[in-house]
């Protein structure tokens, strides 16, 4: 171990994901945050396409607050008048969620972005070793 650390073997780091986003100035908690955002918003688009493609009566009960001018009191007032109308409010979200998509994939794509692991890499590992950083970290500063 001496002769490896003295020859300047032991230098550079093992190039880990957790490694590269520090190097790189990137908050570990962000990309960890990112992979959550995605599997949230690939759960809605699910969701929403379940919506549009059978579309339950609980959107009948689906409403805003319609306050009085003088905003002491309100009435419920349906959000859809239609089934279709539903539907249609539906798909908008549907692409705004694709976009919301492609955007945070966009994002974590960046932030790997000339990461050059010697292997290829378990991504269930080098997210593991993120989160134990993390953790380790929030414990360190909480003491």
């Amino acid at each position: 171990d001496q002769w490896f650390e003295r020859c300047w073997f032991g230098m550079f780091p093992e190039p880990t994901l957790l490694n590269h986003l520090l190097n790189l100035g990137y908050e570990p908690e962000h990309y960890l945050d990112m992979l959550e955002n995605v599997e949230t918003i690939k759960s809605d688009i699910e969701i929403t396409k379940q919506n549009i493609a059978e579309p339950s009566d609980e959107w009948k009960d689906i409403v805003y607050h319609k306050y009085n001018d003088d905003r002491t009191s309100y009435e419920c007032v349906p959000c859809y008048n239609s089934v279709d109308e539903y539907i249609a409010s539906e798909k908008e979200d549907l692409e705004s969620y694709k976009a919301d998509l492609e955007e945070a994939l966009e994002e974590l794509n960046d932030m790997r972005a000339d990461w050059k692991p010697e292997k290829e890499p378990n991504m269930d590992e080098e997210i593991e070793l993120i989160k134990k950083w993390v953790k380790e970290r929030e414990d360190f500063i909480n003491e």
